[in-house]
Order: structure tokens, then sequence, then C-alpha cells
């Protein structure tokens, strides 16, 4: 090779060399290192987080404009209202974009509610700031947006989530691939789809080998909608070795690696995948749901997961202690007629008393009586033994999961109130003796002590609740594994925005009577 390159033909004939002309592997991957996704990666992103950003800035608009009306009923003018409601939509875009929610794609949906609420508060107090810079707390301004703060923390995550269920039932989000065996996958993608969508949106799945046809094959129980789902939309694709190909030809720039060493896993596959995909997400499979809503620590040059169990700690649980107080004694408040009626009506439909408790294990093992309207019969033990015999295909149900759909022991309007969720409303007053919580893992029985195995430690550590992570995760639709591992996250993930994410998702569970019966 020349030491000293004066001229082009200098040039070539450097270029001709045997010492720097490219291998013909390195040739054949030349295809796919020369992607450049700069451009539709962030065009992705781009569509996303626009579509968010109108549903926030209508939300914001709701919130302001209930303000104005409010503002104008007590007597107040208002005489710029829409250059002041331009200005707030502004400051709201820029606080919000400031969190990291545009487009905010795979967030927790406690974080992101969390990251909502920051957002509005501090556009809020900017807004505030600078009238009083102005004027005084008699603007009719600082009016607007003190009456119309609170429905914001409403609004806010309500439009975010009503257009995420437009966006999917569109089938518009950011696409991406799994890598990972089917089985390993197959439980990620049931967790992704029970938790909230995060507008990311599956095309399909990359593996060693498919066993999709066998599956098929062997599978003689009824499967599941979600599952029927993961299988027309986690197809199998091929071999690791193509996915750089397919995810240029798809335009895909995400990929989810699910295994129990998920760093081996890539090391295995495409060595042209760092080019390729600029989000890649590692998941290990074995402790999939204990991260959910962990924290990445620095550590010099490497990184932690940081697990802080909140519930352990005095002002948490304070803070948790007095939000079911205050929504617990409104609720029964607000809801008093309802209550009333539900009563009457189990007192004339049939006969027996009006509410049912039994007994339940609480925190720390304390024992308590869980209060219900009764939705069973007088001699449901009875009822339940004679079905039982004349259907003994049943019986392994039922010891299973102490549960059946079509139980004998229910009355018609007790599969209504089960249905919706109303027979459990007496526990509110279980709410406020604190012998419950609004939120939390569902009161068990002594004889599942057994069934909860290590995952009983955790549970004695909390207080049990009316709704919790595995109701709003499939609930009845669930294995009784799973409803452990949902108990097993919520406490070790806890957070006051976890509570209200799952609040807010129950208002939508029992409208839909998902997993219920």
């Amino acid at each position: 090779m020349p030491e000293l390159i004066e001229t082009d033909r200098d040039l070539e004939l450097l270029a001709e060399s045997p010492l720097v002309r490219p291998k013909p592997e390195m040739a054949t991957g030349s295809k796919n290192l020369d992607r450049n996704p700069s451009f539709g990666y962030s065009f992705q992103l781009f569509q996303v987080g626009f579509l968010l950003w109108l549903a926030d800035v209508f939300a914001a608009a709701a919130t302001i404009s209930f303000g104005f009306l409010v503002t104008v009923s007590l007597g107040r003018t208002v005489n710029h209202f829409l250059p002041f409601l331009g200005c707030v939509l502004s400051a709201y875009t820029i606080c919000i974009w400031s969190s990291g929610l545009y487009p905010g794609i795979g967030w927790h949906p406690a974080k992101e509610i969390k990251q909502l609420f920051r957002a509005s508060l501090a556009a809020s107090l900017g807004m505030t700031v600078a009238l009083l810079m102005g004027s005084s707390w008699a603007s009719p301004y600082i009016w607007m947006l003190g009456f119309g703060f609170p429905l914001q923390l409403f609004l806010l995550p309500l439009f975010r989530s009503t257009m995420k269920s437009f966006m999917r039932w569109q089938h518009w989000g950011v696409p991406f691939y799994f890598l990972g065996e089917r089985q390993a996958v197959m439980r990620v993608y049931r967790d992704m789809n029970r938790f909230g969508w995060t507008m990311l949106r599956p095309l399909g799945r990359f593996a060693a080998a498919d066993v999709s046809n066998e599956f098929r094959e062997t599978s003689d129980e009824i499967i599941d909608a979600l599952e029927w789902r993961f299988e027309q939309q986690v197809t199998y694709l091929g071999t690791p070795d193509l996915l750089s190909s397919m995810a240029k030809k798809s335009g895909v720039f995400w990929l989810f690696v699910v295994a129990e060493n998920p760093t081996a896993e890539l090391r295995a596959s495409d060595p042209n995948i760092s080019q390729t995909f600029p989000g890649v997400i590692c998941i290990d499979d074995s402790r999939s749901q204990g991260y959910s809503g962990s924290a990445t620590v620095s550590c010099g040059l490497t990184s932690g997961i940081r697990f802080e169990e909140s519930l352990l700690l005095p002002w948490p649980k304070f803070l948790k202690r007095s939000l079911d107080v205050i929504v617990a004694s409104s609720a029964i408040f607000l809801l008093s007629p309802l209550l009333i009626f539900i009563a009457l009506m189990t007192k004339f439909t049939s006969p027996g008393p009006i509410f049912y408790s039994h007994g339940r294990i609480g925190r720390g093992g304390r024992a308590f009586k869980a209060w219900k309207f009764r939705s069973m019969r007088v001699d449901a033990d009875r009822a339940l033994e004679t079905y039982l015999e004349q259907h003994p295909e049943l019986r392994e149900e039922w010891e299973r999961d102490h549960k059946l759909r079509e139980d004998p022991r229910i009355t018609r309007l007790g599969r209504v109130l089960r249905k919706l969720s109303l027979d459990e409303l007496p526990q509110l007053w279980n709410v406020l003796t604190g012998d419950m919580s609004l939120v939390g893992p569902r009161p068990i029985v002594h004889a599942e002590i057994i069934k909860y195995g290590d995952t009983f430690r955790y549970y004695l550590r909390v207080t049990p609740g009316i709704t919790g992570l595995w109701q709003i995760s499939g609930r009845n639709n669930t294995t009784y594994q799973e409803r452990l591992a949902y108990d097993e996250a919520y406490v070790r993930n806890w957070s006051p925005w976890l509570d209200l994410y799952i609040l807010l998702r129950t208002i939508r569970t029992v409208l839909l009577c998902e997993g219920a019966y």
C-alpha cells in the first residue's frame, strides 16, 4: 500500500488493492448496513406524538372552557378568552413535551399519569405566576385556571386513552418484531394487552424454530380470544438471520427480545441488528412482570434495575390510607341512592338477608369479615353440592378456581350484580374501617394460603383491596398463577399513580363486564 497518496490515480489503485477490497460476506451484508433509519424512525414517532398532542389539546381546551363557563356564571367578565386559550394550550404543549410524553411509547401507564399530572400542574402554576405579575388574585383568568385544573386530572388521561383506543382500532402505532420462543413471547404479549396499550403494534416474531403448526394440531382446548389474536398478529416470520432484511422491507425499527438471557439471544442472532433497530428492548422472560414499574439506575459503566417496595415506607402508607378514606366516604355519600335501591331489590326478589359477610385474611394475617350484597340463595351450599353431583366434569374447575361460569347458587338479581361488580359496593365500609383498601390484592380465605405459596408473604404486606391489578388484567379469564403474579407485581411496584390508573381502568372493566361471571 503506498505511504503517500498524491493523485486520483493513486486513489484508484488503492481501491483496487486486495488489502482494502471488501470481502464477499461484507458486500452481502452491506445492503442491511446502508439503512438510514433516522427519517423513517422519526416519522413514526412524529405520527404517534401528533395524535396524542391533539388529544391533550382537546382535553386542555375542554378544561379551560369549563373554567370559563363557571367563571362567567359567577358574574366575572372575560374579555380575551381566545388569546388566553391559545397561551394556555401553548403552555400545556411545552410542559407535556418536556415531560417526554410525545410520543411516550412504551411508558408504564402509572408513570404516564404521573407525568401528565406534573406537566399540567407546572403549566397551571406557570400561567398563574405570569398572570399575578400583571394583575391580582381577582383576575378571572386565574379563576378559570383554578376551576379547570381538577378536571384536567380526569380529562387528560381519558382523552389520551380514547385516542389510543382509536389508534389501536385503526391499526396505527409503532410496528415492532419479537425475537424469542413462542411460549415466552406469548406471555409477554398477553401482559402487554391486558395492562393498557403502549402504542406498539406487533408484526410478527422470529425464532430458531416454528412451533405454531404443532400448537394448532395438538391443542384441543378452547383458546381465548387473546391467544387467537396472538396467532394472527405475532405470526412466525423466520429465523433470526432474516431480521434485518425483513425489518428493512417492512419499515420496522423496534425489536423486543424475550428470553432468559436476552443479551446472549442478541449475540446469537443477526449481527446487523444494532445497525437495523434503533430501539431494542430486552425482556427477561423469567422476571418480566417484576420490572413493570421499576427504574434503571446508572452505576458507572453498568446499570441495574431498582426495586423500591414503597408500601413498606411510612409516608406512602399514610398517603394510601388518606386516599382510601377520602374516596370511600365520598363514594358512599354519592352512591347512597344506588345502595338503597340494591338493598331493597335484594330483599324483595329472594328470601334471606340483604348483606353477606365472609371471613377473609387481611394485612399481617389479621382476620376480618368482608361485606357484600347477597347474590346467592340461602341454601347455596346444598345447591352447589347437588349441582356438582349432577355435573362431575365441573368439580375439577370448582376445586381449581373456586368459581363456576354457571353457578347454581347465584340468584337472578345476583348475576346482574356480579356482572357489574355492584355486589362488592358494601366493601366501601371495609375500606373506612381499615380492613380493606380501594386498590390491592383480592382478600383470600384460609384455604387459598397453600395455593399462594411464596406469594403469600407479599400478600401479608398490604391491605387487600376492592379492585386491583388482577381485576383489570383479565379477571376470571386468567389462571390462578397469573393472578398470583399480578398480586406480587402490584406489591413490588406500588405507587399512588398506579392506584389511580387501576381505579380509572376499573370503570372501563366494570362497564364492559370484562372477565366477569
